[in-house]
């Protein structure tokens, strides 16, 4: 990894970042966090890269959007929105979402913006120009190809069935899978996560991605880390350096991604993590945002 370029990075009044040292850290062979817990090497607010040279992705849910109650209930504020959409202008479109969220979920929180995206952890990449791929792994091919929505259909059903009228559990499918939501009920995420290992041997096409309070079911080969790397491959993205900013563990391999390509990644709130920074709250992104819109260039 590189270090911090001269000239990249600037602190909040303007002067360059140039710390002797400062190293992403590479973490891609393994998926255990190479930092503990809070000790990263350089808060997140004093990193604003240039604009005219990086590439940013975002999580939505505790990103973008502050956690809700239920995924129907969270919104992206007007205020982000509109930082977005300045950002997006300040480095040339190369800016994009990548959620566990459906595309179409992702296109109403984000509107009237529309963004390449990475939905559904990554198994439905949109592009800058528009065009939606389907195939963002061979697995995703595979069951694109087989017809995806009978299997997610009958795991749903198998789901709702163990889940019975269980308060508090909220069941959300996908078109390459599906989460359960336990937000609700906090004391109930043994019994899901049993629920959903049982579910998982019934229907090996799928795999376990526990998050903050959810349990997701979703193909093999399928992550944060490829959406980001598929897109990185396509204008505007290809010659910048990426920047991965997200809060939870299903966040990781873009983080993993963002470092392996020489750029950097910013992980929000308290956990061990593979990000080089961190923001100590959800709330924070929206006073970085606005710095790094302000910063010089």
């Amino acid at each position: 990894m590189g270090p911090c370029l001269p000239g990249s990075c600037y602190h909040k009044d303007g002067s360059p970042l140039e710390p002797p040292g400062l190293y992403w850290p590479d973490c891609a062979a393994s998926p255990t966090p190479v930092l503990p817990d809070m000790t990263l090497p350089l808060h997140a607010a004093n990193f604003l890269p240039d604009t005219a040279s990086w590439a940013f992705f975002f999580d939505l849910d505790g990103t973008l959007a502050p956690l809700a109650q239920r995924p129907d209930l969270a919104r992206v504020p007007e205020a982000t929105i509109h930082q977005l959409a300045g950002l997006q202008q300040a480095a040339g479109g190369a800016l994009a979402v990548i959620s566990g969220r459906p595309l179409d979920a992702l296109d109403t929180l984000l509107q009237p913006l529309v963004l390449p995206l990475g939905a559904e952890h990554g198994a439905i990449v949109r592009h800058a120009d528009g065009r939606i791929d389907p195939a963002a792994g061979a697995a995703a091919a595979d069951a694109a190809a087989a017809g995806t929505a009978p299997v997610v259909q009958a795991l749903s059903d198998y789901l709702a069935d163990q889940l019975g009228e269980q308060s508090g559990i909220l069941l959300e499918r996908k078109a390459f899978g599906l989460a359960v939501h336990y937000r609700l009920a906090p004391h109930a995420a043994d019994t899901v996560l049993r629920m959903m290992e049982s579910a998982m041997a019934r229907f090996p096409q799928f795999e376990l991605l526990p998050g903050k309070m959810v349990v997701e079911a979703k193909l093999p080969g399928v992550d944060k880390g490829r959406a980001l790397l598929r897109l990185m491959r396509e204008s505007p993205f290809t010659g910048r350096k990426p920047l991965m900013v997200g809060d939870d563990v299903t966040d990781e391999t873009a983080f993993r991604q963002a470092n392996t390509l020489g750029g950097g990644s910013i992980k929000i709130g308290a956990g061990d993590t593979c990000a080089a920074l961190r923001l100590d709250e959800q709330q924070a992104l929206s006073g970085w945002l606005d710095a790094l819109l302000r910063s010089p260039r």
